[in-house]
């Protein structure tokens, strides 16, 4: 959260934030990995929520922008002379042989703009961020890299893709990363206290495909997961003592505890089942990044990619599997 700590910008000291971000990088190109760097948090909260840096009690105190735009556009200034400043590190470890072009498979301009989206405020702050930050966000990481070097990436924002039809002069090398969710909100609580909440899932999974394909630019899930319910703690809203999940019933989370040992059977073949429905979908688009790779002790199945694997939830094989859909 803000007050923000002067940064440390030297990146050969281990005290500094981009020591790390180099030491990854380099290991991923050794790897043969390449990497998508994301802007996770804008000046003031793009969202509310606390992966944005801070959180606030309701998406009205957010600050990235506020009632007094276009007089007030401090918060977008700033966003833009971070991106010029990261994007310009990336360029000069590229031109200076610290990593290869070819690492870097693009540069996400801001995690979830959700203060733009169609839920919010009426939807009324959508042109912000397509008509002003969206488009200037693109040129800064162009004036560092070519559309044939790597891609910029944009977040659906919460919007129809059908929106960004013609937002920008030239889409070359532009791409918009979805997050697909199946769990927050009294929608998906309602889902999870039905008897046949597994079917809606796996159909809807299904039926994605048929949304991703309305894009005007390439598209792709930037994160998914299996969870199809609130109750993993800590989920939504941030830490709290006593976690009390927002819009699930208590009876639904007694079900989805988070001990895989205690999962019945059915539930394992479900999860198998929806994780292969949802790629279906995501691999007639762009493809997809599964969220995430590890869990702290492995304490959330449904989102942890490696123990998923381990219990042979997920395919070992990803190019040679089974289809669902």
């Amino acid at each position: 959260g803000e007050p923000f700590p002067e940064p440390n910008l030297d990146h050969n000291d281990p005290k500094s934030a981009l020591f790390y971000l180099k030491r990854g990088l380099q290991w991923m190109e050794e790897l043969g990995i390449q990497a998508i760097l994301d802007l996770h948090t804008g000046p003031g909260s793009q969202n509310g929520y606390d992966n944005s840096g801070r959180r606030w009690p309701t998406i009205d105190d957010a600050e990235w922008i506020d009632d007094n735009y276009p007089v007030n556009v401090h918060n977008i200034v700033r966003t833009l002379r971070i991106l010029e400043k990261y994007a310009g590190y990336i360029r000069n470890w590229v031109d200076t042989g610290v990593i290869r072009m070819s690492t870097i498979y693009g540069i996400g301009v801001l995690n979830e703009p959700h203060i733009c989206a169609s839920w919010n405020f009426d939807g009324e702050k959508w042109p912000i961020c397509r008509d002003d930050f969206y488009p200037k966000a693109v040129d800064t990481i162009r004036t560092f890299f070519s559309a044939s070097e790597t891609r910029v990436i944009v977040d659906v924002a919460g919007r129809a893709y059908k929106e960004f039809q013609g937002i920008f002069q030239d889409p070359s090398g532009v791409e918009i990363d979805a997050h697909n969710y199946q769990c927050f909100g009294p929608y998906w609580n309602e889902v999870a206290m039905s008897n046949i909440g597994w079917g809606i899932h796996l159909e809807g999974s299904c039926l994605i495909k048929n949304d991703l394909q309305t894009s005007p630019l390439p598209v792709w899930a930037g994160e998914f997961s299996l969870a199809v319910s609130e109750c993993q703690q800590y989920l939504s809203n941030g830490y709290q003592i006593v976690y009390v999940p927002p819009d699930n019933d208590p009876s639904v989370c007694e079900y989805y505890n988070s001990d895989f040992s205690s999962y019945h059977e059915d539930y394992k073949q479900f999860l198998k089942n929806f994780f292969l429905a949802q790629i279906d979908s995501f691999e007639q688009a762009a493809g997809w990044i599964f969220w995430t790779a590890k869990t702290e002790d492995h304490c959330a199945p449904e989102w942890d990619y490696l123990f998923l694997l381990e219990h042979d939830i997920v395919p070992k094989d990803i190019c040679n599997r089974d289809h669902f859909c």
